[in-house]
């Protein structure tokens, strides 16, 4: 009896794992798609700011009513669409130097949350500055911002 015979046939054929809906993943068939990365044209902490500055302006021209509006316009939870607004609370210098930001800038969303866990713009910067992620910088011919970076927002 030779082995020809008595071996079963077998199926060979290339599938790759992709991800999925809520983070499944999924098989496929073929090999696997070669993904070049794509590069962002601005970091996604600025592209945040930035949303949550238009939505802000959406609610107070009335286009929209609240933020829970906002969330299921956008196909996102209340919880999420609060984590972006909350960003402008942050201080003005600093969401300046965020919206400005180039490519090369590395501070995370996380952290920027981590920092409006404090009330005061000096506490904020200092936590910035303490991860590293945000540098006192200035140029020459810039104003000297370092009092009302400092300032803390007025009481009522």
């Amino acid at each position: 009896m030779s082995d020809s015979t008595s071996a079963r046939p077998t199926l060979e054929f290339d599938v790759h794992f992709q991800p999925g809906h809520r983070g499944k993943r999924s098989l496929s068939n073929g090999t696997e798609p070669t993904v070049t990365p794509r590069r962002e044209g601005l970091p996604r902490i600025t592209r945040l700011l930035a949303l949550a500055h238009r939505w802000d302006d959406l609610i107070e021209r009335g286009e929209v009513r609240d933020q829970a509006e906002i969330g299921r316009l956008m196909g996102l939870t209340r919880a999420r669409v609060t984590q972006i607004m909350n960003l402008l609370y942050l201080a003005p210098l600093t969401q300046e130097r965020l919206l400005l930001a180039s490519l090369d800038t590395q501070v995370s969303e996380a952290i920027a949350r981590r920092a409006l866990l404090r009330p005061l713009w000096s506490e904020q910067r200092d936590v910035l500055t303490a991860s590293g992620l945000l540098r006192p910088t200035r140029r020459a011919g810039d104003p000297d911002l370092s009092r009302s970076a400092s300032a803390d927002p007025p009481s009522t």
